[in-house]
């Protein structure tokens, strides 16, 4: 330790240049052996457990050389431009690194182009790295430099930079420490927002508060971390929505009160930005589909029929393209529109139907209904759980001037070029075959429902009650 005094206290007596520059590379072979075993350098190299090193060269091998000692990795990437080839070469043939002996690589990479050097570093440099992966841009020019640094944030690999005090812009002996240099990108969860914004936009729900969920164990900005505990709520609720617990026994506190409470704490905290921008009409549609609830197996209101169809619209976009599940919950609504209106017609229960209010209301005698029915189905009325073939042909007959029934049965009828769009559905998998769903089918089926929710419900119903039923996007940056 005195010898090691006795450098620094020649060093800080000096102010000449050459002084200094020969002061520190004599220090340089005991640097070797002491700067390692400093007590924040073992710190870092033992919370790394570096097994693999990235390093880019410059015209220093001193620094290089240290980092390794430090680091005492099994292998060494060296990415060396054409004029500090010879640093590598140097850094390699010194007795020290031999005495650790890893496995040295050394790979070409440009002082001037940060694309290329991008694409060399990924698809080259990476598929060969083992264990831990520690990156280390101290030297070299500053696009190398920049390249290297990129690839470390943007791959969340840990980076350290070899700092050291100078005088005259030379190295202070022995001030030489690895510093964990913090990925901002970890630190503030850029990458992770954009993808929970892009999740949540594409109504991946689930996926969306797992990244959430992820994100929340790593990231380190309190402000930042608020925010994704909120965001994290927010798609919870608009995944329960999406799944209709607001149509299950109801779970305390409501859909509703959960969403317009998370809206008051963001509001509250500036983070307003980030909500749906039609938030106040979501919360006023969940309150009503809430309100409507009923013990009951099947509730049919004009909210469920308009929610039900904005969640196929969901399962239909473009960058979900689930066309089975999409015309699945289309065809609950071709259901629901017969239902919705027998209902109206005071059949009172779909399960257990009362015919003689029915007739009644619509004028028509018992016996001229049973009539009509079994001259067109070859059967008797049911007396419970009316399907949606009873439901259509019972409303044929009660309200003669309705055209749904006419368009349900246009979807029965075989094109010139193939099946029609009911047995498509039939033989689909989630209703009685394995048949895929294309595009096409999905979207004439799509098109005919909206024609039959209009009919139902009302064409300025249809498209007030769709504008609050949306699930619109989210910005979080």
């Amino acid at each position: 330790m005195k010898e090691l005094k006795k450098i620094i206290d020649k060093f800080k007596s000096t102010s000449k240049r050459d002084e200094l520059r020969t002061i520190s590379q004599e220090a340089f072979s005991l640097e070797k052996k002491y700067v390692p075993e400093k007590a924040q350098n073992k710190e870092v190299s033992e919370k790394l457990n570096c097994t693999t090193l990235i390093m880019t060269v410059g015209r220093r091998k001193e620094p290089i050389i240290l980092s390794i000692l430090c680091l005492k990795p099994k292998k060494v990437f060296l990415l060396h431009s054409k004029e500090t080839l010879k640093t590598a070469l140097e850094v390699k043939s010194d007795e020290d690194i031999n005495s650790l002996s890893p496995e040295m690589i050394f790979k070409e990479i440009t002082e001037t182009d940060a694309s290329e050097n991008y694409e060399i570093i990924r698809e080259e440099i990476l598929l060969q790295c083992e264990g831990n992966i520690v990156v280390d841009p101290t030297c070299g020019k500053k696009v190398m430099v920049a390249s290297l640094a990129l690839i470390a944030f943007y791959y969340r690999l840990p980076m350290v930079y070899l700092y050291a005090e100078k005088k005259e812009e030379i190295v202070f002996p022995f001030s030489q420490q690895l510093k964990l240099i913090e990925n901002p990108f970890d630190y503030f969860g850029d990458r992770e927002l954009e993808l929970i914004e892009n999740q949540f936009n594409s109504h991946f729900y689930k996926a969306a508060i797992i990244t959430c969920e992820r994100t929340l164990k790593t990231i380190r900005d309190p402000a930042t971390a608020k925010k994704l505990e909120l965001i994290k709520e927010l798609i919870k609720v608009y995944r329960e929505w999406d799944s209709f617990y607001h149509s299950a026994v109801p779970q305390k506190p409501l859909l509703s009160e959960r969403l317009e409470k998370i809206k008051e704490e963001i509001f509250r905290l500036g983070f307003r930005s980030i909500l749906p921008d039609n938030i106040d009409d979501n919360i006023i549609f969940l309150k009503e589909l809430e309100k409507n609830w009923k013990d009951k197996r099947n509730i049919i209101d004009k909210y469920r029929i308009v929610d039900l169809y904005a969640n196929a619209l969901r399962r239909g976009s473009e960058k979900q393209a689930r066309y089975d599940d999409a015309v699945a919950r289309l065809y609950r609504i071709i259901e629901m529109c017969a239902s919705y209106r027998l209902l109206q017609l005071g059949i009172e229960d779909l399960t257990k139907p009362n015919y003689s209010k029915l007739c009644k209301q619509t004028k028509i005698s018992c016996d001229k209904l049973s009539e009509e029915f079994k001259k067109i189905k070859k059967s008797s009325l049911p007396e419970e759980n009316l399907g949606l073939e009873s439901q259509m042909t019972i409303l044929s007959i009660v309200d003669p001037e309705n055209p749904v029934p006419k368009i349900y049965e246009s979807m029965k009828k075989n094109s010139k070029v193939g099946r029609n769009l009911m047995e498509k559905r039939n033989r689909s998998i989630l209703a009685h075959g394995t048949d895929p769903l294309t595009e096409e089918d999905w979207s004439d089926f799509r098109d005919k429902t909206r024609v039959l929710i209009k009919l139902t419900i009302g064409k300025d119903q249809l498209n007030s009650l769709l504008k609050k039923a949306y699930h619109k996007e989210i910005h979080l940056k």
